[in-house]
Order: structure tokens, then C-alpha cells, then sequence
């Protein structure tokens, strides 16, 4: 075997393990030994082809926020009403986990516990989900019948905004019962409600 095919298997184990690892525990309670071990290659080999668990991780998250954007491209049909549409996007989340586990726990743990020290970088990787996710707002906003005092950025930046407040809500919850599995899991039940009072609000109409 060639050296350079040597090189890739290598650069590929060590990767395969990363996201299994990163796919398993948060960027704080992950491990490069575990890493290793899971890729069974040494330190030395690991340290010889990533800098160091930064790298590592932020390879993972690319990959993990550029496999979902292709998924959603790849499934979803912004033809239909706004109603399915979104009913669809969330169903392709659902599949997409289900289909790559290893990449639900990343996903989430970017969006509710990123390390503060790769904010930056982490934001810049995920650029294209959300201009990606602002489009799909935008295109089936512009589908439904709004108050006309109300614009779509408006409505956007609301929606933004109640997001950030939710994914801060997720993260505190994590910090305190030490489950993001159980958060998880509280998150894909009440996604769906969460959106009917975010669409229709709370006042009962007569």
C-alpha cells in the first residue's frame, strides 16, 4: 500500500472516531485518549495528522451542519403550503437523526453548549444552515396571510430571537439535571407545540 493511501485510512479512522466520540459526549467531557482508542491508532499518529482536539471537533461540526443542509436540499419540497412545509422540515430532522445518530448530539450541543472559545469559527461553519433556514423562513412567510402592520425581517428577528431564548432555556436545563439526552427529548416533543404558539400565539379567538 502506497504511503499516501496509508495517510488517508489513517486521516479517515481518526475522523470516524472523532465523530463517534463527539457524537457521544460534549466538546468539554469528550477525550482525545478515547479518541484513540476508538480509532485505535496512537497519539502520536493522531497529533501527527490534527493539531489538536479543537481541529478535531470543528471538522466534526462542518460535517455534520454540511450533511444536514445537503439532506434538507436533497428532501425537502418548498412547493407545498406552509403548513406541510413546515411539518415536512421537521420531519426531515427527525429522519436525518435517525439516520445519522452520531450527528443529533453534535448538532445539539453546537446550538445549546458550544465551547465559547470556537464561537467564532463555529458560527462561520454553520453560515450556509442558516442562511439556509432564514430562506426557508422567509419563503413560507411570504406564504401566509400576516397582519399587514408586521414585516417579514420583523417576524424573522422575533423568531431569531425566540429561538436564542430557547436554545439558553436548553442549555441551563442541561447544566442543572446533567442529561442533554432527557433535553433532547423534551425538545423533539414540544418542537411542534412550541411553533403553534409562535404562529397562532395563546388568545383563544371568538
Amino acid at each position: 500500500m502506497r504511503q499516501k493511501e496509508k495517510n488517508t485510512i489513517s486521516q479517515y479512522k481518526i475522523f470516524q472516531a472523532a465523530l463517534e466520540e463527539f457524537g457521544n459526549y460534549s466538546y468539554d467531557k469528550s477525550s482525545i485518549n478515547r479518541i484513540c482508542e476508538i480509532g485505535k491508532i496512537s497519539k502520536g499518529v493522531m497529533y501527527h495528522y490534527f493539531k489538536d482536539k479543537d481541529e478535531l471537533y470543528l471538522l466534526c461540526v462542518k460535517y455534520c451542519f454540511d450533511l444536514m443542509v445537503d439532506y434538507y436540499k436533497e428532501n425537502l419540497n418548498e412547493d407545498l403550503g406552509w403548513r406541510e412545509c413546515i411539518k415536512t422540515f421537521l420531519e426531515i430532522r427527525y429522519k436525518f437523526f435517525t439516520k445519522y445518530p452520531n450527528m443529533q448530539k453534535i448538532f445539539f450541543n453546537t446550538l445549546i453548549g458550544e465551547p465559547k472559545h470556537l464561537a467564532n469559527e463555529i458560527a462561520n461553519i454553520k453560515k450556509e444552515f442558516d442562511e439556509f433556514t432564514f430562506n426557508f423562513a422567509r419563503k413560507n412567510l411570504l406564504k401566509m396571510k400576516i397582519r399587514e402592520n408586521l414585516k417579514i425581517e420583523d417576524i424573522i428577528t422575533f423568531i431569531e430571537f425566540t429561538q436564542n431564548g430557547l436554545n439558553e432555556r436548553l442549555h441551563k436545563k442541561v447544566q442543572e439535571i446533567g442529561d442533554i439526552e432527557k433535553v433532547f427529548e423534551e425538545y423533539d416533543e414540544n418542537i411542534e407545540k412550541w411553533l403553534d404558539i409562535l404562529l397562532y400565539g395563546i388568545v383563544k379567538n371568538d
